[in-house]
């Protein structure tokens, strides 16, 4: 019997204030079944975080407000809590 559990796509949390480079990424990651979150800047990303579990944050690390690796400190005290 085939298993008909549905599968979800793995999600990205995408943190990059380039629209242009936004698009293209996007794109080419939902091409390759992945579910796509953009945020353009650390506070909006902190936001999406805020709302639900992503399984990959892919981040610039230069951004308006914050760095990347700002962002990604407070994920990982945000996973271990």
């Amino acid at each position: 019997m085939p298993n008909t559990t549905p599968t979800r796509e793995p999600s990205i949390l995408l943190v990059e204030d380039d629209p242009d480079y936004v698009n293209r990424l996007t794109r080419n990651l939902r091409d390759g079944g992945f579910e796509i979150c953009a945020a353009a800047d650390a506070e909006a990303a902190r936001e999406r975080l805020a709302e639900r579990r992503f399984d990959m944050v892919l981040t610039d690390i230069r951004l308006p407000g914050a760095s990347g690796l700002d962002l990604l400190e407070r994920v990982v005290k945000q996973i271990e809590a």
